[in-house]
C-alpha cells in the first residue's frame, strides 16, 4: 500500500498495481499509470493475487459503461474543440470560453444547444 508502481513513464499490464487513478481522489494520473485502455481500478487487485494489500489499485479492462463514458468525453471534448477552431479571433475565443462551464457526472449530452436549461453532464452554457 502507497508505493506506486504504475506510472505515465512506466504503465502496468492488466492485474499490475498500484496505480493512482481518479478513484483515489486528489491529484492523480487518469488512467495513465495503465497500459493501452486499461483503467486504474479502485481497491481492487486482490481480484488479482492475494499478495496484494486490500486498498491497492491494479490496471484492469473497462466495463462496457466506462467505455461509454469515455466515448462521450472524448465527443464532448472533440465538439468543444471544433467549436473553438471555427472562431478565428482570439478575443471571441475567450468569450466563448467564458460563456460555458463543465458539469461532471453521465455525460449525456457533451453540448446543450445554447440556451437549453437542460443541467446534464459535459460542457453547458454557463
Amino acid at each position: 500500500q502507497g508505493r506506486r508502481c504504475c506510472t505515465p513513464e512506466n504503465p502496468c499490464n492488466e492485474g499490475e498495481g498500484d496505480c493512482d487513478g481518479p478513484g483515489d481522489g486528489g491529484g492523480h494520473d487518469g488512467h495513465a499509470g495503465c497500459k493501452g485502455d486499461l483503467i486504474c481500478g479502485s481497491n481492487n487487485c486482490m481480484q488479482f493475487g492475494l499478495y496484494y494489500h486490500q486498498k491497492d489499485d491494479c490496471c484492469e479492462k473497462p466495463n462496457n459503461d466506462q467505455q461509454d463514458v469515455t466515448k462521450k468525453r472524448i465527443q464532448a471534448e472533440e465538439k468543444l474543440l471544433l467549436s473553438l477552431s471555427l472562431i478565428t479571433s482570439k478575443r471571441d475565443k475567450l468569450k466563448f470560453l467564458k460563456k460555458i462551464k463543465w458539469i461532471p457526472g453521465n455525460w449525456s449530452d457533451p453540448l446543450p444547444p445554447h440556451g437549453s436549461e437542460k443541467e446534464e453532464a459535459g460542457w453547458a452554457w454557463a
